[in-house]
């Protein structure tokens, strides 16, 4: 049940993301960030998850975390989803949810993950009232 992440945002976004979460919680294996940049096209993306997929080592599932509903790094993970059923999507990754993600992708079921991602970014959400 080894589940490779690929995290994809606009911008360095997602790079950073993955960096403050080894900085929590230590190296990981089998994540991988995607940068969109303005220049790619959705076929440059494309290829630029099939090559980070290549390089995971024995998952059996891929969890693809993206900051926007509707962006091209959401739209580009669904079509590798489609043509793909062991690949799943969550938006609006944060912090707390790539944590979760990444301390429970050895023991849960795709499914099971990224029902954890999204519960984990909720949680992450607060106001905090002083």
């Amino acid at each position: 049940m080894n589940t490779g992440i690929i995290v994809c945002t606009h911008g360095k976004t997602g790079i950073e993301l993955v960096n403050s979460a080894k900085m929590i919680i230590g190296e990981q294996n089998n994540i991988a960030a995607v940068e969109f940049i303005e220049s790619d096209s959705p076929e440059d993306i494309m290829d630029k998850y099939i090559n980070k997929i290549k390089n995971f080592y024995n998952c059996d599932n891929v969890l693809f975390l993206v900051d926007l509903k509707g962006g091209t790094p959401f739209n580009v993970a669904v079509r590798y989803s489609i043509s793909n059923e062991n690949a799943l999507v969550v938006t609006g990754v944060n912090i707390p949810m790539l944590i979760q993600v990444l301390m429970t992708k050895e023991d849960l079921s795709l499914k099971e993950l990224s029902y954890e991602a999204k519960k984990y970014g909720i949680i992450g959400i607060e106001e905090i009232e002083i």
